[in-house]
């Protein structure tokens, strides 16, 4: 069954500042849809729709966004915000049985990074 949204309803509503019945409409969407629509928002207009999601969806849609958009995501929320999203893909993965390959590689490496080891000439 496939669902046609109004984006440009959506993107009035962020327009204008109408964050609440922003939030709500996009918590009736699937995560896919979500996600194709942060896609077409400018980079400051994305990172304010991603953080007004709810939290128990943020995540989903966080992995469905291209990495370069997951990157300015990532460079642009807070330390809370990024553990949260973290601790919720985790909950997700634990809960559903999922593979870790599926975790966004963009995440990974801003939540954990790995130690440069150096080695002795």
């Amino acid at each position: 069954m496939e669902t046609n949204y109004n984006f440009e309803a959506l993107y009035h509503l962020l327009q204008t500042n109408q964050l609440s019945a922003l939030r709500d409409e996009l918590a009736e969407m699937n995560v896919v849809d979500i996600a194709d629509f942060l896609q077409e928002l400018s980079n400051e207009g994305m990172a304010i729709a991603f953080r007004i999601l709810p939290k128990d969806i943020s995540a989903d849609v966080f992995s469905y966004l291209d990495p370069d958009r997951q990157s300015h995501i990532v460079g642009t929320i807070t330390d809370n915000e990024l553990s949260s999203l973290l601790d919720m893909r985790t909950k997700y993965l634990t809960t559903r049985s999922i593979s870790w390959r599926r975790f966004p590689q963009t995440l990974s490496h801003a939540c954990l990074p790995i130690p440069i080891r150096k080695h002795a000439s």
